[in-house]
């Protein structure tokens, strides 16, 4: 089975970013810039102190004030732009083309950056440099300053390279995963129990041809959309989109914890509801999806070369894609697994008709299923 460290790291780390995703997305940058703020430093300082000590110098370098600086810069520049850029991605950057936000990105965090660099000029670093010495780095005079705001802007462009490509690898693949990725533990196959579901568009062929491909391609965005703005809720990992359907994972314990599997998927019809004017009004039609869902042992691999992804194999994820397939021939929304139903926590808002013995395509044994409805008032 799995490695119980890697789900409970994977698991925590989930929960803390979905639930709060603007304290996730500000303390990542605030902790990256700080260390990368002061390591900067110290390999300044350590430099330095090679340099004057092969010349035979005997300057009093002190590390306090560059470091009072670096973690001032630190703090404040990843805390502003990590609350900028969460912001701008949530109302302004998502339908833009990348040169421009790329563009504004720059600006701002010129911007932000040349006004902390004075800020830490004027009110911090000579004060920080009286407090422990009256000699540092640089003399008091500070004519060093420019080469040292030369040194911070360069810096900080390549740390933002860096920094850009670590959250782009863990939007890629969700909260939790890039350091297990990183130290390896998805190079060799290792199984997990977990739910997957695949959420499927109904009457997709019909509602293409009407729509025409662009303005089709346009409404399953949109669906995709306000899916994902229910995935946070309910701690859901979206595996796939293929074509108009989307595959949804959950680690078992979660998934089961408070029926959160079969709320997931009303919530998402409730969500579809509140926004049917929005779809009638844009599209004339309005989106409904069904579902299927199965709990199972699984094996997840990094995969590829050119292009690396982590994927899943096993039996679980074709009963449940063969578990949605039934929901047009017994007219249902939902249909799960008797595995899923042995686990879940029931509750009182579900009814769970019996839909007997399943013979499911690519499977020799058959498989009991049923059809979940959500209690009307």
């Amino acid at each position: 089975m799995a490695n119980k460290n890697y789900l409970s790291y994977t698991s925590w780390a989930r929960k803390v970013a979905l639930k709060y995703p603007f304290f996730t997305s500000v303390s990542i940058q605030m902790n990256f810039w700080t260390i990368g703020y002061i390591l900067m430093f110290l390999i300044v300082f350590l430099g330095l102190n090679g340099i004057t000590k092969n010349m035979g110098l005997e300057l009093p370098l002190h590390f306090g004030p560059p470091l009072i600086m670096a973690v001032f810069l630190g703090l404040n520049y990843g805390f502003i732009i990590g609350t900028v850029y969460y912001l701008l991605d949530k109302r302004f950057f998502r339908n833009k083309p990348l040169w421009l936000v790329i563009f504004l990105q720059a600006l701002i965090s010129m911007v932000v950056l040349l006004t902390l660099v004075f800020i830490t000029r004027t009110y911090i670093f000579e004060r920080a440099v009286g407090f422990f010495s009256k000699t540092n780095l640089f003399d008091e005079s500070l004519e060093g300053w420019p080469y040292l705001v030369s040194l911070i802007l360069l810096y900080t462009f390549m740390m933002t390279l860096l920094i850009s490509f670590i959250n782009q690898m863990n939007r890629k693949f969700g909260p939790g995963i890039l350091i297990p990725m990183l130290i390896g533990r998805f190079r060799n196959p290792r199984e997990e129990e977990r739910v997957f579901m695949f959420l499927d568009l109904n009457n997709s062929t019909a509602l293409a041809e009407k729509l025409g491909h662009v303005q089709y391609s346009s409404f399953v965005r949109d669906c995709f959309q306000e899916i994902n703005n229910v995935v946070q809720k309910f701690l859901a990992e979206i595996y796939q989109y293929v074509g108009d359907e989307i595959v949804l994972t959950w680690n078992t314990n979660e998934a089961i914890e408070n029926s959160r599997v079969l709320d997931f998927y009303f919530s998402c019809q409730e969500r579809f509801e509140n926004k049917k004017e929005y779809f009638l009004t844009k599209y004339s039609e309005y989106p409904e999806f069904k579902a299927g869902a199965h709990l199972g042992v699984v094996t997840v691999v990094e995969v590829g070369d050119i292009k690396r992804d982590l994927a899943y194999h096993g039996d679980t994820l074709n009963v449940a894609a063969r578990l949605e397939k039934l929901c047009k021939t017994h007219n249902s929304d939902l249909i799960i697994s008797n595995s899923v139903l042995d686990k879940i926590d029931h509750n009182q808002n579900y009814t769970f008709l019996d839909l007997g013995l399943q013979n499911l395509k690519g499977r020799k044994s058959a498989l009991k299923a049923y059809s979940v409805k959500i209690k009307l008032d």
